[in-house]
């Protein structure tokens, strides 16, 4: 699998899953740190078999719909074409990120505003009743000497006012994202680019004017 072929799952089936579980020792990365979409893979696995329904209908039944965030969606509908953006990698148009049926790991497309209304409701900006599994989400699972993590959270303090970030990045064929909140500033920010030059510092800046800009290039 080429890690560097944002479709590398498009083909991807259960078999080849259990074949790339065979091939990791856990020995190898206990304790340590890396970001992995196998492991989204997998543990969208395991919620499947668990629940005995698909990751779409449970996301959708039990967080979108009771969110009311009805521009998120796996499937673009008819309706919803017309606002979708167009990616860009190297000044050339780039075609839909291809997940196959491996939904969790960027099969989810949502509007600037649903995007919003999550993060102001992990931030407790807007009432939900999923607030209190919103919190979980934050507290910390991991650390080590460079980073903490929650569940899909990094847990970043600003070094001048100390103040705890939480967010998430990320990209794919032509597109790259952040969203974020500060509990302390009761702030939350969503960046989202259709290209691939990273602007995280911009959402930091937002969430804590003590994050940098990074130069222009």
């Amino acid at each position: 699998m080429d890690i560097n072929d944002d479709d590398r799952f498009a083909t991807y089936t259960v078999l080849d899953l259990y074949d790339g579980l065979n091939a990791i020792s856990a020995l190898q990365t206990a304790g340590d740190y890396r970001y992995s979409n196998f492991g989204f893979v997998l543990l969208e696995h395991v919620i499947e078999a668990a629940a005995g329904r698909s990751y779409e209908e449970l996301l959708v039944d039990l967080v979108l719909e009771p969110s009311h965030l009805s521009d998120s969606v796996f499937a673009i509908t008819p309706e919803l074409s017309a606002n979708v953006a167009i990616g860009f990698r190297d000044g050339e148009e780039t075609s839909p990120l291809d997940t196959g049926q491996w939904q969790a790991m960027g099969g989810l497309r949502a509007s600037a505003r649903d995007l919003l209304t999550y993060v102001g409701m992990q931030v407790g900006l807007i009432d939900s009743d999923l607030s209190l599994a919103m919190q979980q989400t934050q507290v910390q699972a991991f650390a080590d000497e460079d980073k903490a993590l929650g569940l899909g959270w990094n847990i970043d303090k600003s070094v001048n006012g100390g103040q705890s970030i939480f967010f998430h990045k990320g990209g794919t064929n032509g597109f790259v994202s952040f969203a974020g909140f500060n509990h302390d500033r009761s702030v939350a920010v969503v960046v989202l680019v259709n290209g691939r030059r990273w602007y995280s510092d911009l959402g930091l800046h937002l969430l804590d004017p003590d994050y940098p800009l990074a130069d222009p290039d």
